[in-house]
């Protein structure tokens, strides 16, 4: 079984929009302009949607209703404890699957910077997956996977502190 990610960390990643890139301290090429985009746990996932019950769910299922699923790819083979599932916007590391325990963190391509390019955004999501697919070296991919998890149980950066306020310098003249 593998451990729930830590949240301060999840935020952070997800919030601040980071690419892999910038999370990890080893070079990930393949995965260096993904993003982690959600993480889905206990709540989601006890909580059906439709009344199906999805507390032994693996990714394609739970997913299915967001993007058509291309490809499934066992960490068994490559002595991994998670598989990775690629859909056609995004990919989904699957964690314990078929258990109450399991727990999905969703990566997905960042979108290009400019703006003529969002009607397109999807368009562009699903080329860039189906070419992660299509290059066939899932153990590099794992090796990336692992270096994100990896980077993602460490604490997040703090931010700098800000300078005291200096509240009474104005009234008093100064």
């Amino acid at each position: 079984m593998i451990e729930r990610l830590p949240h301060p960390t999840l935020e952070y990643a997800i919030g601040s929009r980071a690419v892999v890139a910038t999370l990890c301290s080893r070079p990930c090429p393949r995965l260096a302009d993904f993003r982690v985009a959600d993480y889905v746990g206990d709540y989601r996932l006890c909580n059906p949607r439709g009344g199906q019950d999805l507390i032994a769910a693996c990714a394609r299922v739970f997913f299915e209703e967001n993007a058509p699923f291309l490809a499934q790819i066992d960490g068994r083979e490559h002595g991994r404890e998670y598989s990775l599932a690629l859909f056609a916007t995004f990919l989904a590391v699957e964690f314990n699957a078929f258990t109450p325990e399991a727990h999905f963190l969703v990566l997905a391509p960042t979108q290009p910077a400019q703006t003529e390019n969002a009607p397109y955004a999807g368009l562009w999501a699903a080329q860039h997956m189906e070419a992660l697919q299509a290059e066939g070296d899932s153990a590099t991919l794992f090796d990336e996977a692992d270096a994100l998890i990896e980077a993602l149980r460490q604490a997040p950066p703090t931010p700098p502190t800000p300078p005291p306020r200096r509240r009474w310098w104005r009234p008093f003249g100064r």
